[in-house]
């Protein structure tokens, strides 16, 4: 049994109003390699220079979402402006009491 895998991690940014701790921004970030079989995998994990660029390449993809998604202005929006119609002002995504 030799099945396709791929490595996913998953990533989250969250904005949390710290003295009420409620939620006002949260934005899950994802990425998949490519699809090698289980011993390809096996045979990388042994090897640092095969998984562990595989990981980095992963977290580095990641971060590059997140910097793009919050941190960089929107194409369409005025230079020097970040877009915050993502962010609420008025309720926010979850309340924890």
């Amino acid at each position: 049994m030799n099945p396709p895998m791929v490595l996913a991690p998953v990533g989250r940014a969250r904005l949390v109003r710290g003295t009420q701790k409620t939620v006002w921004y949260d934005q899950p970030f994802f990425y998949e390699t490519n699809k090698r079989l289980y011993v390809q995998w096996f045979y990388r994990y042994y090897y640092p220079s095969g998984f562990g660029a595989d990981i980095e390449e992963a977290y580095q993809n990641l971060a590059e979402q997140m910097v793009e998604k919050l941190f960089l202005p929107n194409p369409t929006s005025s230079p020097g402006k970040i877009d915050t119609s993502a962010f609420s002002t008025e309720t926010p995504l979850i309340s924890q009491k």
